[in-house]
């Protein structure tokens, strides 16, 4: 069972290095902007990668359908998208998602900063949206990618609140151990 994961954010905030960190475990300084949206599997994980241009935002609510997590990635160091994060793309999640999305907003680019500007509350903003994990990363040095997909997998591997009347998601007996990985 793939399970879709769809990486939204503005221009320029790290979201396809960050994805490129997890598969390939390298940065590319040079790395041009995605057009449209890339797709990458990883494990059970069905990654889309979307662009954050603004002649590109119409076409992510599409990407958002049947969505299990939205990571909501945000540039540590511009206010700007760390506003659209907040605002503008958490929206879409809401208006576009389904309603058993999980939801992350990733602060990217840490190895920039030595410690969140004033304007930067994401952790405090994740924790005060119901079901939003916050999570801090840098694509370029590696930091929080492993954490990031682990929470990703671990919100995967359990039940879902709206599954709650259909079959069972664990059976009895068996081991958990043997789901994601990530």
């Amino acid at each position: 069972m793939s399970l879709k994961t769809v990486f939204i954010g503005s221009i320029n905030v790290g979201k396809t290095s960050i994805v490129h960190r997890l598969i390939w475990d390298r940065f590319d300084q040079e790395r041009q902007s995605t057009i449209g949206a890339a797709f990458s599997k990883v494990q059970n994980l069905d990654i889309w990668d979307t662009a954050g241009q603004e002649r590109f935002k119409s076409i992510v609510p599409m990407y958002m359908r049947n969505a299990v997590n939205a990571v909501i990635v945000y540039d540590a160091t511009t206010k700007d998208s760390y506003i659209d994060a907040t605002e503008y793309w958490y929206q879409m999640v809401l208006a576009d998602g389904e309603i058993t999305t999980r939801v992350f907003l990733v602060r990217n680019k840490s190895d920039c900063i030595l410690a969140p500007a004033p304007w930067d509350e994401g952790e405090a903003w994740a924790y005060d949206h119901t079901g939003v994990s916050f999570v801090e990363t840098s694509a370029k040095e590696g930091t929080g990618i492993e954490e990031l997909f682990d929470l990703l997998c671990d919100h995967v591997a359990e039940p879902m609140p709206s599954f709650t009347n259909t079959t069972t998601i664990l059976a009895d007996g068996v081991d958990e151990s043997s789901f994601c990985k990530c």
